[in-house]
């Protein structure tokens, strides 16, 4: 501000544009802003910006109510990452040239994500690990009251190797027991809590009505970029797919469950738009016949409990369409659900 005063620059410019990054390391960041933003109303453009969860809190959100819009900022959409490839798609039909450099992209996308620098870098992997550990110590342990951060550091390490799968405390908690390790089950929500808020990880609970069962049962921990999980966990692509779809879903803002019969069929999401329901299955490669029968089968289950007459299957690269039991199951390749504009 003293800068902004010295060089006149509010009488120079019609409007000055202020940037503040990682402010939320300073205490009261909020006050200052607030009082600035309300002196040069109109001259004076703010952006706040910073690695936090935190950042949207209703205490600041009372505090600047009125002034301020919010967005988070996730690593690059596919789309996004063709164009870091010097690919742009202006065309909905796509030539046998592009497709093939398509999927040769995606599975660069799905191995290492969509991070900018680790997308232009040549050393990718020291790069996601030198990340991942950047964010655990710099973002989580600096800034959370961590009392074990071994704790910390091996429940963020599994997380990572274990994307789309179901996730308990309580068995999380009796792991760590059987080690000799003492950590209780609210603690390890807590330490969960404190990566989301630093954008590792997000998660998925059970579709329900009653947000009891919700909380109750297992949920689905997904890594905010697909390059954590193939650094920690190897090259699961059946994960992998399924953690690709679940970021897409987050960039969507849609409202995500997973579903599960009682005889434990799953199906990967339910994605709820008011009163309306989908639902989508993951398989990687159902020309695997078993693997598809077995997705299929929990498919319909899902189906005719909610009553829908069509779901969606992604797939890495199958297409097709099919009825089963009068109902139209349609096979979906990755590449063109993530490039596609619809919110299913």
């Amino acid at each position: 501000m003293e800068y902004i005063y010295a060089e006149q620059l509010l009488k120079k410019n019609k409007k000055v544009y202020l940037f503040l990054d990682e402010v939320q390391r300073i205490a009261g960041w909020e006050r200052f802003v607030r009082s600035i933003y309300d002196e040069f109303k109109g001259k004076l453009k703010i952006f706040v910006s910073g690695s936090s969860a935190n950042l949207l809190s209703q205490d600041y959100a009372k505090l600047l109510t009125g002034r301020h819009l919010s967005t988070i900022v996730l690593p690059l959409s596919f789309r996004e990452f063709l164009t870091f490839k010097d690919l742009k798609l202006e065309d909905k039909i796509f030539t046998e040239k592009q497709e093939s450099l398509i999927k040769k992209y995606l599975k660069e996308y799905m191995t290492y994500g969509g991070f900018p620098e680790v997308v232009l870098g040549s050393q990718k992997d020291s790069m996601l690990s030198q990340l991942f550990s950047d964010i655990v110590s710099r973002d989580i342990l600096s800034r959370a009251e961590i009392r074990n951060e071994n704790v910390m550091e091996e429940l963020s390490n599994y997380c990572a190797a274990n994307v789309s799968n179901l996730f308990s405390f309580g068995k999380m908690t009796r792991y760590f027991k059987s080690r000799g390790i003492k950590v209780s089950t609210p603690t390890l929500i807590e330490y969960f809590r404190h990566m989301k808020n630093a954008f590792l990880f997000f998660d998925n609970t059970i579709f329900s009505y009653k947000i009891k069962e919700q909380m109750q049962y297992p949920r689905k921990i997904y890594a905010i970029d697909c390059g954590f999980a193939s650094i920690a966990g190897g090259e699961n692509l059946g994960r992998i797919c399924e953690n690709t779809v679940a970021v897409e879903l987050l960039r969507r803002r849609a409202d995500t469950f997973y579903w599960k019969s009682r005889s434990q069929e799953e199906v990967d999401f339910i994605v709820r738009e008011k009163k309306k329901i989908s639902a989508i299955q993951v398989c990687y490669d159902p020309e695997d016949e078993d693997t598809k029968k077995r997705e299929i089968k929990a498919l319909l289950k899902c189906m005719n409990e909610f009553g829908l007459k069509e779901a969606h299957v992604i797939t890495f690269d199958h297409e097709d369409r099919e009825n089963v039991d009068n109902k139209k199951i349609y096979y979906v390749p990755l590449w063109k659900y993530l490039l596609e504009r619809s919110k299913i």
